[in-house]
């Protein structure tokens, strides 16, 4: 993402802060319209092009992921896996018969 920003001519600095913008997005740690209106005010208006190119691309990667494409960037790390009880199975109720 960065190296598609950065061939687009953003700054590195704002590169960094657009990828953290996303994760924040990509994370739903921010909505919709507060992630409009920061990538507003951080990116050139001749970039937002740029902008929407690359999340076309993480969509078309995402969709085309289930078919073994593996091109994705990783965006936010992976949690730590710890053992977890085995779910339980939804229990019927007894019929009274």
């Amino acid at each position: 993402i960065v190296r598609r920003m950065t061939v687009a001519g953003v700054p590195q600095d704002i590169c960094e802060r657009y990828v953290a913008l996303l994760k924040r997005f990509l994370g739903a740690k921010l909505n919709k319209i507060d992630f409009e209106n920061e990538l507003r005010k951080l990116l050139p208006p001749d970039k937002i092009r740029t902008h929407n190119q690359i999340i076309k691309w993480i969509l078309v990667s995402a969709q085309n992921r289930k078919h073994g494409v593996s091109q994705l960037p990783v965006l936010i790390p992976a949690k730590d896996k710890k053992a977890q009880p085995p779910s339980r199975k939804p229990t019927t109720p007894a019929r009274a018969g």
